[in-house]
């Protein structure tokens, strides 16, 4: 529940999801240096279970009301 809470904090729209192979997927809306200031709490906040990062930029607002986990 770390990311739900730092998304609530940071005014994240989207959702998060475990998936099978052990990644995490999210998609995030905000405004960049938003996203960033989340990405960068998950980052410290979670440091011991992230092993790499990736993530891709897109202009499209998908209009998400909350941030959600999904299962």
């Amino acid at each position: 529940m770390v990311t739900h809470e730092i998304a609530l904090k940071h005014g994240i729209q989207g959702w998060v999801r475990n998936e099978a192979d052990g990644t995490v997927l999210a998609v995030l809306e905000g405004t960049p240096d938003v996203v960033d200031r989340f990405l960068d709490e998950i980052g410290d906040r979670m440091s011991g279970f992230i092993t790499n990062v990736s993530s891709s930029r897109f202009d499209d607002d998908h209009g998400y009301d909350g941030f959600e986990i999904k299962r």
